[in-house]
């Protein structure tokens, strides 16, 4: 591995460590689930996930924010996730899960 590439794990490692859902797993769970993750970046305004969408992929915020919205026509705002916040935790439950938000 170079050292970008330490670094790099390294610093995810220690903001999963952060993530509250995640609190309690040992350090291979960890590990594992870094090792799995892959870096996604979204322009401002951009939907991630849509209301009924089948999902198979949750998202942990690393940095920025991201509006919640009971609908997919993004008129009823419930909450702002923001760092160390996710979403899309019940695709890892339920397969086929169908999305109840929308997120942008």
């Amino acid at each position: 591995m170079n050292t970008i590439g330490k670094h790099t794990r390294e610093r995810r490692i220690s903001f999963l460590n952060k993530v509250h859902i995640l609190k309690n797993l040992d350090v291979d769970s960890i590990a594992r689930i870094e090792s799995a993750m892959r870096t996604i970046e979204f322009e401002a305004g951009k939907t991630i996930i849509k209301t009924s969408e089948i999902g198979d992929t949750v998202y942990v915020i690393e940095s920025g924010e991201v509006d919640v919205y009971t609908n997919s026509e993004c008129t009823e705002r419930i909450r702002t996730l923001s760092p160390g916040d996710y979403f899309g935790e019940k695709a890892l439950i339920e397969i086929h899960h169908r999305r109840t938000a929308t997120c942008v």
